[in-house]
């Protein structure tokens, strides 16, 4: 009895620190974004928010590597495999599919556009905005997010003796949590549960292949793919409303459904290592 409790005492420690790992990295984010914005806008006279967020996150992206290389043991050596390169640069268009339910449910239900009028870019933009936009969103964060809750929160609770299924809900909990924005209810929401299925394929991938390398190109797929998806967001309504989430439109996100379980579960889940 005592082993047990004992047991379970040490599991909760172990969540309990992996959930702080998490809330950090979401305050230390937040933090430094205010730091660099303030010191540009009262010492420097100037208010670039994306020269903020890129020292931002290039100084929490030093300090993960750092924390990681410390911390983090493990082999360093990296097995490329074609399989997994291809599957990984598919199944950004495949997911994009297969999530557009949980996005487009208010529309479905209800009628209305949870979101949708925050997800066009300004109006008036240039090819930099666009360009510090990428850079942003589509390089920086998935490397950083991908160190900090697959090969720093995974391996701490493998290592910890998590059983697999519990590991890949617990990163994908809190991933999903980080996600969080309070200004876009509900449509944060919707994200959070999308952000979710993003993270158990993004901690599959990483336990299945031993490798970080893989599930970075799957979140820089994935975050690319949004960022079109922004970009092109009036012809994308028009797609919807004529599809009208009828019978086209679920054969469509069915069969990616059923590809992604194929590639992911069936296939790859039996592939030796």
């Amino acid at each position: 009895m005592e082993k047990i409790i004992k047991t379970h005492f040490i599991g909760v420690k172990i969540i309990f620190f992996s959930s702080l790992i998490a809330v950090g990295y979401y305050f230390i984010k937040y933090f430094f974004d205010f730091s660099f914005v303030y010191l540009m806008d009262n010492y420097f006279g100037v208010n670039y928010v994306f020269i903020a967020e890129t020292l931002s996150l290039l100084a929490i992206l030093l300090i993960v590597i750092i924390l990681i290389a410390k911390f983090v043991k493990g082999s360093r050596k990296q097995n490329f495999n074609i399989n997994w390169i291809l599957i990984v640069l598919i199944l950004p268009f495949i997911l994009r599919i297969v999530l557009d339910p949980i996005y487009m449910f208010p529309k479905m239900v209800f009628d209305i556009n949870a979101f949708e009028d925050t997800l066009a870019f300004p109006t008036k933009t240039d090819w930099m905005y666009h360009l510090n936009y990428l850079f942003l969103t589509a390089l920086l964060t998935p490397i950083i997010e991908e160190l900090v809750f697959r090969k720093g929160i995974i391996t701490l609770l493998l290592k910890s003796k998590f059983k697999l299924k519990g590991t890949i809900i617990i990163s994908s909990v809190l991933f999903a949590i980080i996600h969080i924005n309070p200004y876009q209810i509900p449509g944060s929401l919707l994200s959070v549960a999308a952000t979710f299925i993003m993270g158990v394929f993004f901690a599959y991938i990483y336990i299945k292949t031993k490798s970080i390398i893989y599930p970075i190109i799957l979140h820089i797929g994935i975050n690319f793919i949004w960022y079109l998806r922004r970009l092109n967001n009036l012809e994308y309504l028009k797609i919807i409303e004529i599809l009208d989430f009828g019978i086209l439109y679920w054969g469509v996100v069915l069969i990616c459904i059923s590809l992604s379980y194929f590639f992911m579960i069936k296939y790859y889940g039996n592939e030796s290592e």
